[in-house]
């Protein structure tokens, strides 16, 4: 329940900000057609600034399922231990030399193992 509550927790904030950053973009846009509409800016100006604009809005990206596993992979690496996963856990598997190598949740597809340095069990 402590790993869903942070993860949630991660999600909505990620959401949050991304509908504050929209709100912004948004309010500006307005703005830009309400100072063309006056004669405040020509036509050219607009263009420039909507363009300018959306090229910011193009550098936030959506989050991939890629990223967002190698993200919670993190979190859950550096926040909990054996003890506290072990209601959740399905499958912990371990190869011949005695290397970590994965540890399944139950129903889902979540390594938790990082796979780049493996940690031998003593």
């Amino acid at each position: 329940q402590q790993l869903y509550s942070k993860i949630n927790n991660a999600i909505h904030q990620r959401l949050k900000k991304q509908r504050v950053i929209e709100a912004k973009s948004t309010l500006t846009q307005e703005q830009l057609i309400d100072k063309l509409a006056k004669g405040m800016i020509d036509a050219e100006s607009f263009r420039k600034q909507t363009h300018l604009m959306n090229q910011k809005h193009k550098t936030i990206s959506s989050i991939s399922d890629n990223q967002l596993q190698t993200s919670l992979q993190k979190v859950i690496q550096k926040s909990f231990t054996l003890n506290m996963l072990h209601p959740y856990i399905d499958e912990i598997r371990i190869t011949k030399n005695k290397a970590l190598v994965g540890i399944y949740f139950k129903n889902e597809p979540l390594n938790i193992v990082n796979q780049t340095s493996q940690s031998s069990i003593a």
